[in-house]
């Protein structure tokens, strides 16, 4: 049996990925591959519990983790012969993983039925484009961004961090379309382990799914945290707040005129590059991959940089006018709701109050005058969704 660990990196199509082995899991499993599904989680996140940087004692008993080892257990006992494919992403994120020898002690105590022949499979995406999915990632959940020059992919040492946890050899891929089998990341999956099962993948659904974020999202984003006056306490949100935050600026952006997709200025760009060239060439002898040139945009006039009002626009162009635009629709959409939930709710209230009223005059009624009003409390009752 060979076990196949997807780690990611972020931003490399992964949920694309896990998408399509959910949909395809009955036609896999007849061919000897099982994709786990706990839960139903398709991207088999309480993975990433085994190296959180905020793990507790007792994640390592997480129900849905135990739910994993039990069906690999399972699978393992009733297909000796097959094969098992475990994708998530999060355990790439260095924004949320640890990788010392007691968090990479956890996974492969875990894993460790498996160890015998256990796959690893990466894609990355060039540092300059995983600046920018990281800055958005970092301003979904906080505030402010890494400064360019500080900025730190460190690919080969997360890799090699997993290869000597699990004594395997990893699989190591540039997210470019030019550079994947057939152009299409799919397709260049299951090339990797053609040898375990020959599919033909032409046939399967591509699920995309984007979840980019404008540069004046990122920018409303910075903003939207930041306390006027006091640049150092920011306004801090729950996390279940920022999801919908940032998902309701998003909804708002489809109805504006356009959106602008984060493009670095050359100066960000370079500063980005020459943070992680060592990076960049051991991944090159150790994996042979490389990346494609970035095409970034011209940098602004002195003016315009000490002008800006977000650190956001020291590093990709923002149109200020459109940001402000989302933002405004933003605020009336949640007026809107507001409004209708507040009228829904006074509306539940005083057909509450109409149906209890009948209700008190009809139990003081005798039998025939009690018919006078019965057609009207079903239609209360309707209108309330009452049996």
């Amino acid at each position: 049996m060979t076990l196949v660990l997807h780690i990611g990196f972020p931003k490399t199509g992964t949920t694309s990925l896990q998408k399509c082995l959910q949909k395809n899991k009955d036609l896999l499993e007849g061919k000897g591959v099982f994709y786990p599904l706990p839960t139903n989680d398709f991207k088999q996140r309480s993975l990433k519990l085994l190296v959180n940087k905020h793990w507790k004692p007792g994640d390592d008993h997480d129900p849905t983790l135990r739910n994993i080892r039990d069906m690999l257990t399972q699978f393992t006992r009733e297909r000796p012969n097959g094969h098992v494919v475990l994708s998530c992403e999060e355990l790439a994120n260095a924004f949320m993983s640890d990788y010392s020898d007691a968090p990479l002690g956890r996974l492969r105590e875990f894993l460790e039925p498996w160890l015998n022949d256990i796959r690893i499979i990466a894609y990355l995406r060039g540092p300059e484009e995983y600046y920018l999915s990281m800055m958005q990632e970092n301003l979904k959940r906080s505030y402010c961004i890494v400064p360019p020059s500080d900025f730190r992919t460190d690919f080969s040492s997360i890799i090699r961090r997993f290869e000597e946890a699990l004594n395997a050899s990893a699989t190591v891929h540039a997210f470019d379309r030019t550079t994947l089998k057939g152009g299409d990341l799919i397709e260049d999956f299951f090339q990797q382990i053609r040898d375990l099962v020959d599919l033909d993948t032409s046939a399967f659904e591509r699920i995309t799914s984007n979840e980019a974020l404008s540069a004046e999202i990122l920018f409303i984003l910075d903003l939207a945290r930041r306390s006027l006056g006091f640049p150092d306490d920011p306004i801090r949100y729950s996390r279940e707040h920022s999801e919908r935050f940032w998902r309701a600026l998003r909804d708002a952006s489809i109805h504006s005129d356009r959106s602008n997709k984060p493009i670095l200025f050359e100066s960000a760009a370079r500063s980005v590059a020459a943070g992680n060239r060592q990076d960049c060439s051991i991944l090159l002898q150790r994996y042979e991959i490389s990346f494609p040139d970035y095409v970034a945009v011209p940098d602004e006039s002195d003016s315009g940089k000490s002008n800006i009002l977000s650190d956001v626009e020291s590093v990709t162009p923002v149109d200020r006018q459109l940001a402000f635009r989302i933002w405004s629709l933003y605020s009336y959409n949640a007026i809107q709701a507001k409004q209708a939930k507040f009228d829904n709710s006074r509306r539940e209230k005083e057909m509450a109050a109409e149906l209890k009223s009948l209700q008190r005059r009809t139990s003081a009624q005798k039998t025939g005058s009690f018919w006078k009003i019965a057609a009207p409390l079903r239609a209360i009752k309707r209108r309330l969704g009452l049996k």
